[in-house]
């Protein structure tokens, strides 16, 4: 892009930096003069940082390739990314934040690195094309984390994780299998709710088992619930 074609966006301007930034890729993916993807569509390298909706549907996005080192992926960096297929994230990623991934429908695969302390609040809601997910080492499933992601067809949750939230696999209309974990203390209300395909859940002694946390589980024809002694 030429300086001068830089001054073309000036009417659409706004204060926020990541705001100008995307407007930019949009105008270099619409001129073609971003990096080729798989098929030819536009891929893009993001550096150390990933902020608040730097990427917010840029719809043309087929790859990212992530620069070691990142540790954040802001709010909604990558939201409505509506042809992004699948990311792999470098080690040094520490939190990816609020709907940071939501509504990337053609996203298939994630690979979580082991590092990853914090999936936000809805990061992959509404992926309708995610298949299975394996999670790192997190204490929390956030609300609508992975909410209505209807392709999902198996979790494993990890070793170490406390609670899983109101809504979080809510909506998950593939989901058949569940592989819990003994650390599992809390499951809330509606967190599985509308999983239409799930079957059977297997339950470790749980602490906290809210009484709509299989609401509307179709499916669900045997549950082994026990509930963790309190001292």
């Amino acid at each position: 892009m030429t300086p001068a074609a830089l001054f073309v966006l000036c009417a659409a301007v706004r204060a926020h930096e990541d705001g100008l930034f995307r407007l930019l890729y949009n105008q270099l993916v619409h001129r073609g003069e971003t990096k080729a993807g798989l098929d030819g569509r536009p891929i893009v390298v993001v550096p150390a940082s990933a902020k608040a909706r730097a990427f917010a549907d840029c719809t043309s996005l087929v790859a990212v390739v992530f620069s070691p080192g990142l540790k954040t992926i802001g709010n909604h960096a990558f939201s409505g990314c509506t042809s992004l297929v699948d990311i792999a994230l470098p080690d040094s990623l520490r939190a990816i934040k609020f709907e940071a991934f939501e509504r990337c429908t053609s996203l298939v695969a994630v690979a979580l690195n082991p590092g990853l302390k914090t999936i936000g609040r809805g990061a992959f809601r509404d992926c309708t094309s995610l298949v299975d997910i394996t999670l790192p080492a997190l204490k929390t499933i956030k609300v609508g984390s992975f909410h209505g992601c209807t392709s999902l067809a198996s979790v494993t949750l990890n070793p170490g994780l406390k609670s899983i939230e109101w809504d979080a696999f809510a909506g998950c209309t593939s989901l058949v299998s569940v592989t819990f974990n003994p650390d599992l203390e809390e499951i809330a209300d509606y967190a599985f709710d509308g999983c239409t395909s799930l079957v059977d859940v297997g339950l470790p002694p749980i602490k906290e088992l809210s009484q709509f946390a299989f609401a509307n589980c179709t499916s669900l024809a045997v549950k082994q619930i026990k509930r963790r002694r309190v001292d």
